[in-house]
C-alpha cells in the first residue's frame, strides 16, 4: 500500500521468458537456447532453469526509476556487496554502458520495471493485491519485506525493532544475489529507508567435492559429527575450513581431523602440559610480568631478553589480535580462525623447545609457562563466538577470571592499546582436587584425558563431568559439594565429606572410542 501511494507501482501488462522454477521473468539477452533431451530449448542464462514466453496483466514495480539511486549505492560502497566479485558483478548489471554518438549513457543491461503480482485465475494461493482480488502478489516483493515486517513495518515513532534497521550484515545465498542487491535495496528507497550496510553473499557446501545428492548419497550429516564431537567441535570445523564466500566441502574426515589436531592436540595438549603438577611445582603462587618492548620482566625473578627462539612467539602473541579483527572486519572468519589455530602451535612449538619440565633454571620455566598461557588465554578469547562452551571451559582451566575474558581486555593486554608498562598477573593454574555441584549424571568427554569426576550423594550413587564444569558454580539451594583427587584412572572420595562414608578408591574404565564411562566400581 506504500508503495502504491507513493506512485511506485502501477498496472500493465508483461510479457517474456518466465522460469517456474526461479520464480522471475529474464530479458531476452538473459536467455540462451540449449539442447535437453534432443530437443532445443529456452534456458536462463543465470540459473540454467527453463523458461517460456508469457504474457499477462499484472501489477508493476518501478524498478527503471532506481538505476541512478542503485549505482549510487554501490559506488559510494565498495562493502555493500562481500565479495568484490559478486559486488562486481551486480554493478556490472546495474552501471556498465557506453556513450552513443549523441553523449547519450546506453546501459549494457536493461532495467526493466518488475512485474509483481500474477492473475489470481492462475495463482489462487499467495496474498491478494489489496483491493484487487483478481491479482495475487507474487515474488519478490511479498517474500524480501518479511525483512521489515519481522521488525514491525510500517513503525510509528523510533526505537524498538525498528533500532535493528538497516542489518549491518544481511546473509544471503550466492544464487539469489539479484533479487536482494537489486530488486530489494530499490524497493527500500522506494519506501524511503536505507538498504542494508553489507549483504555477504556466500557460497554453498559439497561433499567430497560433489554438489550434494540423495541419489548420490553424499549428504552431509552435520547432526552425526555433533553426537560424535559435540556442538563446538563442528562449529570451528565450519568455521575454520570455509570460507563464508566460496563454495566450501564437507568431509567427515576433515572434521575429524580438525577435532583431534586443532583441538585435541594443540589446544588441549598444551593446556595440560602447562597444567602438569611437575611444572606447576617449579612456579610461585602467582607471578606478576611486564613486557616492555623486547624484555620480559617477571617480579622478583629476573628478565629475559627476545631471543630467536622466543621471539616468534611474542611476535605472534601480540600481532594476532588486530590480524584477527582485520579478518573479522571483512568477515573472512576462517582466516580469523585460523590465525588463533597458528598461534597455539607456535606456543606448542615454543613450549617443546623450551622444555620446561627438565629446565634448572626458575625465570625460564616461568618464560615458557607464561607464553604457552597467554597464548592460550587470547585463544579462549577470540574463539569465543566459533566455541562458546568450549572456549569458556578453557578459561576456566586456565583460572581466567571474568573481567579477563573480555575484548577490552584482550585489546588492553594484547592489542594496539597495551600499555608496555602494565602489571599483569598469571595464576597459578589449580590441579585437582576439583570442586563441583552434586547431582550431576550426565557424562560424555571429549577425550578420555579431559575427565574431572563429580560424586553425587556418594553413599548412593556417583556421577561424573567433564573437567569443562570447572570453576565451581555457586552451589544451588539443596547442593552439597564433595571433594575428589584423580589419579590416572582412579578416584578417591575422602570420608571427611560424610561421616558415614570411609575413605574409598573407585576405578574407573573408560571405553575410548565411544569416550563414555562404561563402569565404577571399588578399586
Amino acid at each position: 500500500r506504500e508503495l502504491l501511494a507513493r506512485g511506485w507501482i502501477y498496472k500493465g501488462s508483461h510479457s517474456g521468458w518466465y522460469s517456474v522454477s526461479d520464480e522471475a521473468f529474464y530479458a531476452p539477452n538473459q536467455v540462451i537456447e540449449v539442447e535437453v533431451d534432443g530437443e532445443m530449448v529456452k534456458v536462463a542464462k543465470e540459473s540454467g532453469s527453463r523458461v517460456e514466453w508469457m504474457e499477462e496483466e499484472n501489477y508493476k514495480f518501478r524498478l527503471s526509476a532506481f538505476r541512478e539511486k542503485l549505482t549510487e549505492w554501490l559506488e559510494s560502497n565498495p562493502r555493500s556487496i562481500v565479495p568484490l566479485d559478486r559486488w562486481k558483478e551486480v554493478h556490472t548489471l546495474v552501471a556498465d554502458h557506453e556513450i552513443n554518438n549523441k553523449r547519450e549513457k546506453v546501459y549494457t543491461h536493461p532495467l526493466e520495471d518488475l512485474s509483481i503480482s500474477r492473475p489470481s485465475s492462475r495463482l489462487s494461493w499467495g496474498i491478494p493485491v489489496p483491493d484487487d482480488p483478481e491479482h495475487t502478489i507474487y515474488v519478490w516483493i511479498d517474500a524480501l519485506t518479511n525483512y521489515i515486517t519481522a521488525l514491525g513495518y510500517p513503525w510509528s515513532g523510533s526505537g524498538g525493532k525498528q533500532a535493528a534497521w538497516p542489518a549491518d550484515v544481511q546473509v544471503i545465498g550466492v544464487d539469489i544475489v539479484r533479487f536482494h542487491a537489486i530488486y530489494w535495496p530499490a524497493m527500500l528507497f522506494a519506501l524511503g529507508l536505507e538498504p542494508p550496510k553489507t549483504l555477504l553473499t556466500h557460497g554453498h557446501w559439497t561433499m567430497d567435492n560433489f554438489k550434494m545428492s540423495k541419489s548420490r548419497g553424499n549428504v552431509a550429516d552435520p547432526f552425526k559429527a555433533i553426537e560424535t564431537y559435540g556442538a563446538d567441535a563442528v562449529r570451528y570445523y565450519l568455521m575454520r575450513n570455509a570460507p563464508l564466500v566460496t563454495k566450501s566441502d564437507w568431509s567427515d574426515a576433515q572434521v575429524k581431523k580438525h577435532y583431534q589436531r586443532d583441538l585435541a592436540s594443540m589446544i588441549g595438549n598444551l593446556c595440560n602440559r602447562i597444567n602438569s603438577e611437575k611444572l606447576v611445582a617449579k612456579l610461585p603462587e602467582t607471578y606478576r610480568y611486564r613486557l616492555s618492548g623486547s624484555t620480559l620482566t617477571l617480579d622478583n625473578m629476573g628478565e629475559v631478553q627476545s631471543n630467536e627462539v622466543n621471539a616468534p612467539v611474542q611476535e605472534m602473541l601480540f600481532e594476532t589480535l588486530s590480524q584477527f579483527e582485520s579478518k573479522m572486519d571483512t568477515l573472512e572468519v576462517n582466516k580469523a580462525v585460523t590465525l588463533v589455530s597458528e598461534l597455539v602451535e607456535r606456543a606448542n612449538a615454543f613450549f617443546t623447545h623450551a622444555a620446561p619440565w627438565s629446565e634448572p633454571d626458575p625465570v625460564r620455566v616461568a618464560e615458557a609457562h607464561l607464553y604457552a598461557h597467554q597464548a592460550l588465554h587470547l585463544s579462549g578469547i577470540l574463539l569465543n563466538p566459533v566455541m562458546p562452551t568450549k572456549s569458556s571451559d578453557l578459561l576456566d582451566r586456565l583460572g581466567i577470571q571474568p573481567d579477563q575474558r573480555t575484548w577490552t581486555y584482550a585489546q588492553q593486554t594484547f592489542g594496539s592499546e597495551r600499555s608496555n608498562g602494565r602489571v599483569l598477573e598469571t595464576p597459578r593454574l589449580t590441579l585437582g582436587p576439583y570442586y563441583f555441584p552434586v547431582h550431576m549424571t550426565s557424562l560424555t568427554n571429549d577425550s578420555a584425558t579431559y575427565i574431572a569426576l563429580v560424586a553425587a550423594q556418594a553413599s548412593e550413587s556417583v556421577a561424573f563431568e567433564r573437567w569443562t564444569q570447572y570453576p565451581p558454580r555457586t552451589a544451588a539451594a539443596g547442593e552439597r559439594r564433595v571433594l575428589l583427587r584423580t589419579s590416572g584412572g582412579a578416584v578417591r572420595l575422602p570420608g571427611s565429606v560424610n561421616s558415614r562414608l570411609p575413605d574409598q578408591l573407585l576405578t574407573l574404565r573408560i571405553d575410548r572410542e565411544r569416550e563414555e564411562v562404561r563402569e565404577l566400581k571399588e578399586a
